[in-house]
């Protein structure tokens, strides 16, 4: 005797393949099979072997077919419509039909309840002859729960409605939360990346770094084989590509540019490329989502996913993913620009300083400008950080500021200075300090002013530093200005030759001078000659 069990398993006739009624048409195999292990929970529920219909359709989907006779069927169907369960007794033939709703589907269960000792019609048993069912199947199946007491029945059929219902309910729960639990699976994903790479958003941060990160994450967080990066900067762009794209940086953008069309710029996903014309230019990609960056006058930049690693389509989480990280890189952009501009502004306004002090003194003319070079190169030597080498070029052009403060007469006396004039020179640092130290934006550099004329061995002036208590920033100023101060003429003076200012220097470390400072400018001293060199030439030619 077949159940919906055995009928999952089992050929089904050629009628029973696919069934149209008017304008419903359905494919009967793709419909058990992907009802089967509901179908089967409703059996075992039931305790019952049950024949299936199709309530939308009107047609028989498996089991015993028991849509033929007396219409038992469609009887059972129309009670199902007013409710869950129906329990129908015959009393021409003393017999039970029944059947229950399988709930979350258009299916309906059911069957007939034969005493055992009973026999089937005759009008039924014509019936099964002209559908070209067995009698003794069709017996055998009516009776097999005549054990079955009629008014439990009902009562069995709605437990198990009952039960199924609470049980799909359950799975339609866990689902959901399944669902729920992944979109917070990504969103914490996308939070923590966003957080991760929030440490590069400072003006410090060179951003071929900052895109290096973000091309590192992207891949493994998405889970794609390639990524890239098309930065524009005015007419140009610069690419960062991950993975083997088997493409040029320019291929990349021209297939953005291709799937664009004449839209404006916007997020694209675009997924089964092989399966269309774009095949031919780019054998490679199978998917792509891109997100617009920044727009510059040349056009977007563009950060671009490809490829994923399971095959998968991309869609709205990676393009989500990839507008956040969009998000840092476009912040980044423009941090890295309102720091230039006001690097730009705080550069003008000390240049003006310094233009003032130049027109103070005008033998020491260009002397600042020069300073600030060296100890720039210096600092670069150092292997400092590209911020703390433009505080210490900063602090060089305003390191004798001070002097604005000292009388003219003793900046311009030719002669031996006296103990009393002495004193009044070297108060120029304090002074400069308390110059600057009203600007906030240069607070900075206020170590470099105050202290560029201490003593490694703590000899110098004003508050008698000594060794490393001395500011890093006015240890490299005060070799720098030295050099500077032995390499010019004055007045009274030639300026030494650069022979001469390195034995001085050698003589001084330790004693005078950072040994480190001073090892650093030898290393770089060739450098730091031509740019030397180069910063008079230019300041003669502007006299």
């Amino acid at each position: 005797m077949l159940s919906v069990s055995d009928f999952f398993t089992a050929a089904l006739p050629e009628s029973f393949l696919e069934t149209e009624v008017g304008s419903f048409r359905t494919s009967v195999g793709s419909l058990m099979i992907e009802n089967s292990s509901l179908l089967a929970r409703c059996e075992q529920l039931c305790g019952m072997s049950l024949s299936v219909i199709h309530a939308e359709a009107g047609e028989f989907v498996g089991g015993i077919e028991m849509s033929f006779g007396a219409g038992l069927a469609t009887e059972v169907a129309a009670a199902l419509k007013k409710q869950p369960v129906s329990v129908i007794y015959h009393p021409a033939w003393d017999f039970w039909t029944f059947g229950l709703r399988v709930p979350g589907t258009k299916l309906l269960a059911g069957g007939v309840l034969l005493r055992e000792s009973q026999s089937l019609p005759e009008s039924m048993c014509e019936s099964c002859r002209k559908a070209g069912v067995s009698e003794d199947l069709f017996q055998a199946w009516c009776t097999k729960h005549s054990s079955t007491r009629p008014e439990f029945l009902e009562r069995l059929l709605q437990s198990a409605y009952e039960l199924m219902g609470h049980e799909q309910r359950s799975d339609a729960s866990e689902k959901s939360t399944a669902s729920i639990v992944g979109q917070l699976g990504r969103v914490y994903e996308e939070v923590v990346l966003v957080q991760d790479l929030a440490q590069y958003l400072r003006p410090d941060v060179d951003p071929s770094v900052l895109s290096e990160a973000v091309m590192e994450r992207v891949r493994l967080i998405c889970e794609s084989d390639l990524s890239a990066l098309c930065l524009r900067r005015g007419s140009s762009t610069e690419y960062q590509v991950s993975g083997e794209w088997g493409l040029r940086g320019e291929d990349i953008e021209s297939l953005i540019r291709e799937i664009l069309g004449d839209r404006s710029p916007q997020i694209l996903v675009r997924n089964h490329i092989q399966s269309s014309p774009l095949r031919i230019k780019y054998p490679t990609i199978q998917s792509v989502v891109a997100v617009p960056l920044f727009d510059h006058d040349g056009g977007p930049s563009w950060l671009v996913l490809a490829n994923p690693s399971d095959g998968r389509e991309l869609g709205t989480e990676e393009a989500n993913m990839l507008k956040s990280i969009g998000g840092v890189l476009s912040a980044h952009s423009q941090i890295v620009e309102l720091f230039r501009r006001h690097e730009e502004m705080v550069l003008a306004f000390i240049r003006s300083l310094v233009t003032t002090l130049d027109a103070k003194d005008s033998y020491t003319r260009g002397h600042s400008e020069r300073v600030a070079l060296v100890a720039q190169r210096i600092a670069i030597e150092l292997n400092l950080s590209r911020p703390e080498s433009e505080a210490v070029y900063q602090a060089g052009l305003l390191h004798d500021i001070g002097k604005i403060g000292v009388d003219d007469a003793l900046l311009h006396k030719k002669s031996m200075l006296t103990s009393a004039e002495f004193r009044k020179i070297t108060k120029h640092p304090e002074i400069g300090h308390t110059i600057i130290s009203e600007l906030k934006n240069l607070n900075h550099i206020l170590p470099g002013i105050l202290h560029h004329h201490e003593r490694f061995d703590g000899r110098g002036y004003p508050a008698k530093l000594a060794g490393r208590d001395i500011p890093q920033m006015a240890r490299i100023l005060s070799v720098a200005d030295a050099f500077d101060a032995m390499g010019s003429d004055r007045p009274y003076r030639t300026g030494m030759n650069r022979e001469e200012i390195e034995q001085v220097l050698l003589r001084g470390s330790g004693s005078q001078w950072d040994p480190e400072v001073v090892q650093a400018f030898l290393s770089a001293r060739f450098e730091i000659y031509r740019l030397w060199s180069r910063a008079i030439e230019r300041q003669n030619q502007e006299v």
